[in-house]
Order: structure tokens, then C-alpha cells, then sequence
């Protein structure tokens, strides 16, 4: 008889230590659903199934939020906790919790002190961590009343994880947020994070780590934003920024929405990046600034692809690119003072400008000036400029179209053609196409439209370029002639 109690009992221990196997690998909700209003009583009988060893090692208990689980003093190592939300059931906050004693600080989210001394870690189910399981509170059209709490401390607790921290489709209002990597998902236009900061920070910094390469910074499905352009007079809304020895990590952007901020997105060689399918709006310094930290380049083309920017403020540059090797494709730019401004400090990256729809700047659709900052013998020739088949609406701006001109460094390997312009420019600007102190370019089978016979000339060469071919450029009703060409050592066939 003894034989077959023990024997009963070690079946219940099995059968009970496979429910909870199933019970820990699905999702909170449906955990909840398992465990239904029976789980909500359990207290009561809590010392039956102790007995009879319903987990293998402890007690499973139901709570509706975080603070009842707290306030629980009967809880003791060991037991696993399912709580149905956060602050209050149903807000997106639930999560499973197993009971124990480490010393880990709290934080609101992956550690939870209890009032008995003991605290409870967080287990997260399926690996997906949500903002609202750290006590983040969004607020949706039909619930106003949380719309003024401030999350900045619960964001930021949940990205100290270093994990990508989900965002539901609400707002949340924050002030800064520093992410030591990991990154931000939404669920697109229904997800807005809105900032309160009005110093000269960055809004999101993201930190990548320190002598740890290939980390990933995702940012996808979501919007971020200010009240109001002039809320803030600097700094950024996304940060790529660069700690030593981090010299190859990798971020991607995508189907992120923002607006109202200086800078929208400040990213530098030292990250492989991917910006794509975004729309950034209303920024006052720039849309996109690829700034240079080191002597670091990738093997492979960041790019700038598939996005909107749009600004019409007047020193906005849409693009600034400081160096490191890109392609810029597929992108519609409007407004602002230039459209993509290429100024690199180092002469060694390719850059590629193609498919883009760039109109209405004041001042060029496309510069390429340079600056020194490296040493002279590094600043030697420029790679590889590729322009090729963008559409180009200068018909409102002061200078040319596509303005070539270094002063740090002679430019080499110029390749510009199949583009399509609409030119007219004022009385400073000499042509549509200017290009100044290059070697080795072609200029082929563009098409200039001078607006009526407003527009000064097609293409103008200066006497510092050399070895360049001219080749089936049409440029319609030029006001002083097609093309100005001053080399000796350039040609046309």
C-alpha cells in the first residue's frame, strides 16, 4: 500500500511539473485564462497544494497587479507569480514573476522588492519585454487622464535590460531616454513618444557597447516628437553615438516617424547604419547628420533609403554627411536651405546619390564642399561621388543645382548623369551643373530645363578641373549658353 502512494504521488509530481512546463511557455494572458477564478482563490487553498506538490518548487498565485504582489506577505522563495497587469488589470503590464532573495536592486520591472523582504524577478514569457511591464503608463484618445505621467524612469529601467522594448499603440510622455543598446518597436503611427525636454540634449541616445562590435540598434514602427519646432533649439531626436572602441556596430531605422526636432536623426561612421521607409519632418538643423568620429570605415555602404524629409525652414539641410561610405536612394527631400550636403573630413569613403526627388531648396539640391580635419597627407582624393538619375527642382533656389567644389582635397572619380533639372537660379549662380576642382569625371546624358530661359546655363567647368569628358548633356532654352567649360584637359564627345 505504501508502494502505491508513493508511487500516485510521483505521478501527480509529473503531471503537475508538466503543467507548469506549458504554463511557463505561453503568454500571460493565456495563462490568466488557464488558471481562470480559481487562481484568484488559491489562497485559501494554498496549504493542500503545497502538499501536494503542485509545482515542483513552490506555489503558483494569481494577482490583478504588481502592487498586490508586493503587499503579499505569505509569498516565500520559490513561488511563481501571475499578476494581470501593472497598476491595474488588462494594461499591457502583465507578467510572470518567480519569487526569491538576491540582492539585485530593484527596478520596477525585471527585479520588484516585496514588502516581506524578498523580491520577485521577472520572467517575460516568449522573450518579448513591453514598456508597460516596467510601470510605463500610455494614454490612448479615450483615456486622457494618464496623459500628463511622466515615464522617463520606467522607459529608462526597461532598457537597462539591453533588450528591444516593445511600445503599444498609445502615447508616452517622457523626457530623455539613454539606451545602452537594444533598441524601440512599436506598432507604426499608433505608437507617438512625445518629449518634454526643452534643454540642448539629444532626446534618445543610443550607446551601442563598449569594446563589444556587431551590436544592434533597432528602431522601428513608431513616432517621436516635441510640441512645437521651437521647443527645442539642439540636439537630436535619435543619437548613434560613439563610445571608444565601439568601432563596428550596426543600427536600423525604419518606419519611424519625427518631427518638431533640430536634428531628427544623428548617426556617425563608426555605426553601420540602415535608415529606411522613415518620415522626418519640421527639423530646423537636420533632417539626417552622418557625423565623422574616427578613422573607421565599413567595408560596406550605410544607406539612406525609401524616406521623406521635409522642412521648410530656412537653414534646414535635409542631408549632412560628414563621411563614411553611403548610398542614398529612393528619397523624397523638400525644402530647406540644401537637399544633400556633402562635406566629408576624410577623403577615403564612396558615396552613391540615386533615385532621389529632391525640390525647392534655397540654396543647391546636391553640394559636395569638403572640410579638413584629418591630416593633410589622409585628405588626398576622394574615393568614388556617383550622381545618377535623380529628378532636381531648382527652380526656387540661389545656386546650382548640383555645386561641386573642395577646397581641402582634389576630387576624383566624378561620375554625374541621367539626371533630370529644373533650373533657374539667380545671378551668382553660374550654371545648373558647377563643378570645381575635380579630376577624372564624367558628365553624361543630363537633362537641363532653364525654366523659360531664366536659368543662367546648363553645365560650367572651372579651369582647376582636369580629365573630365562631356558627354550628350541637353539642356533646354539656357539664358547664356549650354555648357562653360574652362579646363584644357576636359573634353566633349
Amino acid at each position: 500500500m505504501i508502494r502505491i502512494i508513493k508511487r500516485v504521488n510521483r505521478m501527480k509530481n509529473f503531471e503537475n511539473t508538466s503543467s507548469r512546463r506549458k504554463f511557463m511557455t505561453m503568454g500571460v494572458s493565456s495563462a490568466a485564462v488557464l488558471l481562470g477564478g480559481a487562481a484568484l482563490t488559491h489562497r485559501a487553498q494554498a496549504g493542500s497544494a503545497q502538499n501536494n506538490n503542485m509545482l515542483s518548487n513552490g506555489t503558483t498565485i494569481t494577482h490583478s497587479h504588481v502592487k498586490a504582489m508586493t503587499s503579499d506577505a505569505n509569498l516565500k522563495i520559490g513561488d511563481t507569480v501571475c499578476t494581470l497587469g501593472y497598476h491595474k488589470v488588462g494594461d499591457d503590464g502583465d507578467n510572470i514573476y518567480i519569487i526569491g532573495s538576491n540582492t539585485s536592486t530593484d527596478d520596477g520591472g525585471s527585479i520588484i522588492s516585496l514588502k516581506n523582504g524578498l523580491n520577485a524577478q521577472g520572467i517575460f514569457p516568449g522573450g518579448i519585454i513591453r514598456v508597460e511591464q516596467f510601470g510605463a503608463v500610455g494614454f490612448t484618445q479615450a483615456n486622457q487622464a494618464e496623459a500628463s505621467i511622466d515615464n522617463s524612469a520606467a522607459m529608462t529601467n526597461a532598457h537597462k535590460t539591453g533588450q528591444v522594448i516593445t511600445y503599444g499603440a498609445k502615447q508616452y510622455r517622457f523626457n530623455t531616454l539613454v539606451i545602452p543598446f537594444g533598441g524601440i518597436i512599436g506598432r507604426g503611427d499608433s505608437t507617438i513618444l512625445v518629449s518634454t525636454d526643452t534643454s540642448t540634449k539629444d532626446i534618445v541616445s543610443y550607446q551601442g557597447l563598449v569594446n563589444h562590435n556587431e551590436v544592434s540598434g533597432i528602431f522601428k514602427d513608431f513616432s517621436l516628437k516635441v510640441g512645437s519646432s521651437n521647443q527645442k533649439t539642439a540636439g537630436a531626436g535619435i543619437k548613434f553615438a560613439y563610445l571608444k572602441g565601439s568601432n563596428n556596430y550596426t543600427s536600423h531605422i525604419q518606419n519611424v516617424n519625427i518631427k518638431n526636432i533640430p536634428t531628427s536623426i544623428h548617426t556617425n561612421n563608426a555605426s553601420f547604419y540602415t535608415i529606411k521607409d522613415s518620415y522626418l519632418s519640421a527639423y530646423s538643423r537636420h533632417g539626417i547628420f552622418v557625423d565623422v568620429v574616427n578613422k573607421f570605415t565599413h567595408e560596406r555602404d550605410s544607406n539612406i533609403e525609401n524616406n521623406v524629409l521635409d522642412s521648410k525652414l530656412a537653414s534646414a539641410v535635409a542631408i549632412k554627411y560628414h563621411g563614411g561610405s553611403i548610398k542614398v536612394a529612393n528619397n523624397k527631400i523638400s525644402g530647406g536651405l540644401i537637399g544633400i550636403d556633402l562635406s566629408p573630413v576624410n577623403a577615403s569613403p564612396m558615396a552613391q546619390i540615386t533615385g532621389n526627388v529632391i525640390e525647392k531648396q534655397k540654396e543647391n539640391s546636391i553640394r559636395f564642399t569638403t572640410q579638413t580635419k584629418l591630416t593633410a597627407n589622409e585628405n588626398t582624393d576622394f574615393t568614388q561621388l556617383l550622381i545618377s538619375q535623380n529628378r532636381l527642382d531648382a527652380s526656387t533656389t540661389k545656386g546650382a543645382a548640383i555645386f561641386i567644389s573642395p577646397n581641402s582635397f582634389t576630387l576624383g572619380d566624378l561620375s554625374i548623369n541621367n539626371n533630370l533639372i529644373r533650373f533657374h537660379g539667380d545671378a551668382q549662380a553660374v550654371a545648373a551643373i558647377d563643378i570645381n576642382n575635380s579630376t577624372r569625371f564624367m558628365i553624361n546624358n543630363n537633362t537641363v530645363n532653364c525654366h523659360n530661359g531664366t536659368g543662367h546655363r546648363g553645365i560650367h567647368i572651372s579651369e582647376d578641373c582636369s580629365s573630365g569628358i562631356l558627354s550628350i548633356n541637353h539642356v533646354i532654352l539656357p539664358l547664356n549658353g549650354h555648357t562653360l567649360n574652362l579646363s584644357a584637359t576636359t573634353t566633349s564627345v
